[in-house]
């Protein structure tokens, strides 16, 4: 994983989400998203460069956050991923591991996934 170089994160939120505190991994899920919203706003300073750069250094700490004991937490890091991928020009290597985390959470019966609210983001 590259250093950031993305107005959206700063190093240490990409350390918060990996943080044994769910507390931490929240309050980073939401700065990010906070952030991204804002940025979403502004196509000149968000170009789709820096959303796939962007993606790339999310993309597997969101992952993981998809598997947070905390549904607020697993609910932030769909809907960032979901907000990011249209965004990028190309995100097909994206694909098959974010597949693989749904499948993970949905593709069994029972479903992993327990909280409806996050079953509907996905």
């Amino acid at each position: 994983m590259a250093g950031p170089a993305s107005p959206l994160y700063t190093q240490r939120d990409l350390n918060c989400l990996s943080d044994p505190d769910r507390s931490t991994r929240k309050r980073a899920l939401e700065k990010i998203s906070k952030d991204l919203g804002s940025l979403a706003k502004k196509p000149a300073e968000f170009t789709p460069e820096i959303a796939e750069k962007s993606l790339d250094d999310l993309h597997k700490p969101l992952l993981k956050c998809m598997r947070d004991q905390a549904e607020k937490c697993r609910e932030i890091s769909v809907m960032i991923l979901a907000s990011l991928f249209p965004l990028v020009k190309d995100p097909a290597p994206f694909i098959a591991d974010t597949v693989a985390g749904i499948r993970e959470r949905l593709g069994s019966l029972p479903q992993s996934e327990e909280s409806e609210e996050v079953r509907l983001e996905v």
